[in-house]
């Protein structure tokens, strides 16, 4: 089954920030946006983890800016609310968003459609995120996708401000970097496959404001490190992959992994799909979605919801 979401839709902002989509992998971890992918929430993020130690989910990886270059142009597709403000405005290229098999949000550029779809591997703390690009024109202008990481690292009860003292610092890894803003938290890697590029560029990205809290009476903006760029060239019909993870994917080395990778479970998820033929198992298959082994202190791995 399959929820679908046109361009009126998504475009009215008002209702698309009140419809909010799940990603899970059975570890506790989870990724989860409204529609038009502007966090409304503290507890919404890309790269939401379950650790043990400290206890807890904490939220990684919030959000990513992310801009498409095109005829000397930059054309924002990201969303976020700022006081007074949305900025960016990426809900206005948005063409449709789906939660299907796994979330997808379709963008237009005049003649350029892109296309941005994530998943979560099942077992494994490794988020994917994929982009294509397709072109109506026969003679396609170069186009190349620009992408900022924005961290919080911190307990998804909490909120983060740029005056707490965090370990900016850098390592540069195969295909992109690794930080570890809290020594409390675990590494986070940031890898991208393609013909990319990675540019260490640490700042603070203030006051970004969170509607659902707000109305709830709890704390409603925070700031969020951005610790670089990462810009690729895209190719009309060829896939470019962001992988977000506390696994370092330097040995699945070869730029085909975080395809093969992606391909794998996506079969996986198609097949599951394929099998369900009725409601009951329909609601069953989604159940699963909310149902997480998660550490436990004495007996390993215990099951939870």
């Amino acid at each position: 089954m399959k929820f679908q979401f046109d361009r009126p839709a998504c475009q009215n902002l008002r209702k698309a920030l009140r419809k909010e989509w799940l990603e899970t992998n059975g570890l506790g971890d989870y990724a989860s946006s409204s529609l038009v992918c502007c966090n409304t929430r503290k507890y919404h993020g890309l790269f939401v983890t379950e650790l043990a130690r400290p206890a807890g989910r904490h939220v990684l990886l919030s959000t990513l800016e992310e801009s498409l270059l095109m005829a000397g142009k930059e054309f924002f597709f990201s969303c976020r609310k700022h006081p007074g403000v949305y900025f960016p405005r990426g809900h206005e290229y948005m063409q449709t968003a789906s939660a299907g098999l796994w979330p997808s949000f379709r963008y237009r550029f005049g003649d350029v459609t892109l296309t941005r779809e994530l998943m979560l591997l099942p077992g494994r703390h490794v988020l994917l995120i994929r982009y294509k690009a397709s072109i109506a024109s026969p003679e396609p202008p170069p186009l190349r996708l620009r992408i900022k990481p924005l961290l919080a690292c911190r307990n998804m009860h909490a909120v983060i401000r740029a005056d707490k003292a965090i370990d900016s610092s850098v390592s540069p890894t195969l295909y992109g970097a690794s930080v570890r803003p809290d020594p409390q938290l675990p590494e986070l890697f940031l890898q991208m496959d393609g013909p990319s590029s990675w540019q260490t560029a640490q700042d603070w990205y203030y006051n970004i404001e969170y509607l659902v809290e707000q109305e709830r009476g709890f704390p409603f903006q925070e700031d969020l490190f951005m610790p670089g760029i990462f810009e690729v060239d895209l190719v009309p019909g060829h896939a470019v992959y962001l992988t977000v993870s506390t696994e370092s994917l330097q040995k699945e080395h070869s730029r085909h992994d975080f395809e093969r990778l992606w391909q794998e479970e996506s079969q996986r998820r198609s097949d599951e799909e394929a099998e369900t033929d009725s409601l009951q198992k329909h609601l069953a298959r989604e159940g699963k979605r909310f149902l997480i082994a998660t550490p436990g202190s004495t007996t390993g791995r215990i099951d939870s919801i």
